[in-house]
């Protein structure tokens, strides 16, 4: 899997041109918060770590090495079997399990799935992401943009139209989201 800010420099471009007179600081704001958006709404991006199970452990880390939190646990499995409903997510990072749990599955490896959002952008963000649903990320840009008040840029019309837009990203992405063949994991662990 590729992980990339090109694509994202690209949008910031094709924003700034269609823009005139939006500083670029402002495009790049706007396109994050797009971007964080899209990826907490439409939980596209799923990350899957293989933690081993211990018996003194009841709280275990979700480490990436990688500027991302759990957004919701979507999923834990042992030998194909689910157990979502013996987790609980305590902190950005962090989620536990009950002591009956370690003990019935000691020396097992669950595997957990997460939908993950950056803590800040830019970051490296699936490239596959980013191309996939760049109109839409940018229609959420735009949105923003164009709905800032009392600016030389300020646009009514456009700011509804890309509204628009970005909502069909969202449903579509949403989909993408539960087709497992469509949405983008990334493997971590193990």
């Amino acid at each position: 899997m590729s992980l990339t800010y090109r694509a994202l420099e690209d949008l910031t471009s094709q924003i700034l041109q269609e823009v005139p007179g939006c500083p670029p600081n402002q495009v790049t704001l706007n396109l994050s918060r797009a971007v964080r958006e899209f990826l907490q709404r439409t939980q596209i991006w799923k990350a899957k770590v293989s933690i081993p199970i211990d018996t003194l452990t009841t709280v275990y880390s979700f480490d990436t090495s990688e500027d991302i939190y759990i957004d919701e646990v979507c999923g834990v499995e042992i030998e194909g079997v689910g157990y979502l409903s013996d987790i609980e997510l305590t902190g950005e990072i962090e989620f536990t399990v009950s002591s009956q749990f370690v003990s019935d599955h000691d020396g097992e490896t669950m595997v957990l799935e997460a939908a993950v959002v950056p803590y800040s952008l830019p970051c490296a963000i699936p490239s596959r992401i980013v191309n996939r649903y760049s109109e839409f990320l940018k229609a959420g840009a735009l949105s923003y943009i164009f709905g800032s008040v009392n600016r030389p840029y300020s646009n009514v019309q456009k700011a509804d139209e890309s509204v628009i837009k970005f909502r069909k990203g969202l449903r579509r992405g949403t989909r993408d989201a539960e087709a497992k063949n469509k949405r983008v994991s990334v493997n971590w662990g193990g």
